[in-house]
């Protein structure tokens, strides 16, 4: 699926690209979600077409693709379960996006299985309410993008996540061990284990 899902990618483009010109429809910002199987084509795509996403959130996904360095101008929801089959997958895969710099909250319920779960339904939620309360500071961001989208020079130098909120968040959740610090005791955390929380509202609906 991986290495066929670029020509799924720019055929879905294509057809935005159409609908938007021939009806007057946005064509920027989305708000995309999805759970199991869809979340694993949600993320494929936002990792590929990047540009047309504000957010994403997906839950118990199970497969993963790798990230791009791109897919970092979109602000990331993942959530799962504890007892889910992909979850040492999903570790990894969040590992690897905070290497690249991507605005990402995780979570692992724990107990949960391949299910869906309230708290991942309200914590995706409150993150697209969050995510819409910062579209203007994603517009400057993408200002300091070159022509084809990508990250200029200054930004592959010093790779962080572009809202302020999650270079210094409110909160800070311990991922394995199901706790919230605030900023000041971050270091009670090992860094490997640390998820932002940029706001009270997330940090709350997290801890659930």
């Amino acid at each position: 699926m991986d290495e066929t899902f670029d020509d799924v990618a720019e055929a879905w483009a294509k057809g935005i690209k159409k609908l938007s010109k021939k009806y007057g429809i946005p064509d920027k910002e989305f708000l995309l979600w999805g759970v199991s199987g869809s979340a694993q084509y949600a993320a494929r795509l936002a990792l590929r077409q990047p540009q047309f996403f504000l957010a994403i959130h997906v839950h118990i996904p199970s497969s993963f693709d790798n990230p791009t360095p791109e897919a970092n101008q979109v602000l990331w929801c993942l959530t799962t379960g504890e007892k889910e089959l992909g979850y040492e997958r999903s570790l990894r895969f969040f590992a690897a996006c905070r290497e690249l710099g991507y605005p990402i909250i995780y979570k692992a319920i724990i107990g949960l299985g391949h299910s869906g779960h309230p708290t991942a339904e309200k914590l995706g939620l409150d993150f697209f309410e969050y995510a819409l309360s910062i579209r203007d500071e994603k517009q400057i961001f993408k200002g300091g993008m070159d022509k084809n989208g990508g990250l200029n020079k200054s930004q592959r130098k010093n790779i962080l996540p572009w809202p302020a909120s999650f270079r210094h968040p409110e909160f800070f959740g311990d991922i394995i061990n199901q706790e919230i610090f605030s900023f000041k005791k971050v270091d009670m955390i090992p860094g490997y284990f640390r998820t932002a929380l940029p706001t009270k509202k997330l940090a709350e609906t997290w801890n659930r």
